[in-house]
């Protein structure tokens, strides 16, 4: 499970597992493991991935950014109702 404190080390070696292995405490590496990492890149990575491929479809149907945003505003209004 991802926790708040994860990301947390994430972001303070900026990525970086390398950096974290090397230079972090015995707590940041008794909190978080390697499949943590691993797992949290791979998120990242899908999150990227997903938000091009819908800009890429967005911006194919649609005539205008004007148009996508309020598309974008509709999904998350109606992500709020669930």
């Amino acid at each position: 499970m991802i926790t708040k404190e994860k990301i947390a080390i994430y972001k303070k070696y900026e990525g970086d597992p390398d950096a974290w292995a090397r230079i972090g405490t015995s707590k940041e590496k008794e909190l978080m493991s390697d499949d943590d990492w691993i797992l949290i890149d791979s998120l990242i990575q899908d999150v990227i991935i997903f938000q091009h491929n819908l800009n890429q479809k967005l911006s194919s149907l649609t005539e205008s950014d004007e148009v996508r945003n309020e598309i974008i505003q509709l999904a998350k209004n109606s992500s709020n109702r669930v």
